[in-house]
């Protein structure tokens, strides 16, 4: 039985072994392509899909940065109260907790330079972390420089000596 094809304009063939031998190359060559547009495609999307926390890049602004190092020292979160800061674009205001009082000022930005002023808080007394929230606010009184790359936030002193890192994190609930 031999099979017979219309063509768009209407003409029928019946295909002969070199014409099945092509036609079973552009089916092949086809599906490559379609394999290789689709794989580009995923990767598009991958790339400009939302990407989970730790690989997204943040901004200054409107970002939880959550606590992680004073200098080199890694931070410990005592009684579930997390050291954090989030800085708002309009007015230039930073509002946080030093992981035991809550903390509020005010910040300049001029290209990658950053300096806080007016910081307040309260003044509880916690029975762990008082000291290294006055670190924390300490340092934020020191810093001159910030960098920004993907979910991680760290702030320099004005001889680039890293003072703190945060990261980027989803909000605590109070």
């Amino acid at each position: 039985m031999v099979s017979v094809y219309e063509t768009k304009r209407s003409l029928a063939f019946a295909p002969d072994s070199v014409h099945k031998a092509d036609m079973k190359i552009r089916l092949l060559l086809n599906t490559v392509c379609a394999v290789a547009v689709g794989a580009a495609v995923l990767t598009s999307v991958a790339c400009t899909s939302p990407r989970p926390l730790e690989t997204a890049t943040h901004t200054l602004t409107a970002t939880y940065w959550k606590l992680t190092s004073l200098g080199d020292t890694p931070v410990t979160v005592y009684e579930e109260r997390e050291p954090y800061m989030e800085l708002q674009a309009e007015p230039a205001r930073v509002d946080g907790s030093d992981g035991c009082n809550r903390m509020m000022g005010s910040y300049t930005l001029n290209g990658a330079k950053i300096q806080f002023s007016k910081m307040a808080g309260t003044m509880m007394a916690c029975v762990n972390g008082m000291e290294q929230g006055a670190a924390f606010t300490r340092a934020l009184s020191m810093a001159a420089s910030y960098s920004v790359e993907g979910s991680m936030l760290t702030l320099f002193d004005g001889e680039a000596k890293k003072l703190l890192t945060f990261e980027a994190a989803a909000r605590k609930s109070p």
